[in-house]
């Protein structure tokens, strides 16, 4: 069994990567992109410049890693039921994998982008919904609708309640029928 230093394997994989998203942007800039295939016998990833799912969502907690493969380090962890981004999927050894990122609060941040394998996503449903933890927003005729308008963060839930975060340090308990959530049907019919 041939065993590689992993140093040597990631350093290879960023090397990759870098040239595979070079030619993949002069691709897209000359009309040619489709899918491309980089790397040599030890190592091959495909980049996809087809249509991407707009959204993942996930109900359980989730590990953004900074390359699409679970020997990279960690970005950050993704919360359970936190609706995000998907921005580009690749494949690597047989497994699809989103780059998405994740909502961010505080400055400055940690990383908020990463590669998370889309096997892990479920669908957003009416059943899924009053789970979500982001991204929400007040309904308009409530008492702080003029006070913030971004998406929050359900950080605690307490009888009827639910205790919601934004950016600049906005924070406040909110009953839950102030909520708004993102529509369903739209999301899913992108």
């Amino acid at each position: 069994m041939n065993k590689t230093n992993p140093r040597c394997t990631l350093k290879k994989l960023l090397g990759i990567i870098s040239l595979s998203l070079f030619f993949f942007a002069l691709g897209f800039l000359l009309g040619q992109a489709k899918i491309s295939s980089f790397g040599d016998s030890d190592f091959q990833i495909q980049f996809y410049s087809g249509i991407l799912p707009k959204y993942f969502l996930s109900d359980q907690e989730q590990i953004l890693y900074l390359l699409p493969t679970e020997e990279a380090p960690e970005a950050k962890k993704l919360s359970p039921y936190t609706l995000v981004n998907c921005y580009d999927r690749a494949v690597y050894e047989g497994e699809a994998w989103l780059y998405v990122d994740t909502p961010v609060f505080d400055i400055p941040a940690p990383n908020a982008k990463g590669w998370v394998k889309e096997s892990r996503g479920i669908q957003y449903t009416d059943e899924v919904q009053p789970l979500l933890v982001f991204p929400l927003y007040l309904r308009e005729e409530t008492e702080y609708s003029d006070q913030y308008v971004g998406p929050l963060l359900i950080e605690e839930r307490k009888e009827g309640q639910v205790y919601l975060a934004g950016a600049a340090g906005w924070a406040n308990w909110i009953a839950i029928e102030d909520l708004r959530y993102p529509d369903v049907e739209e999301l899913n019919n992108y």
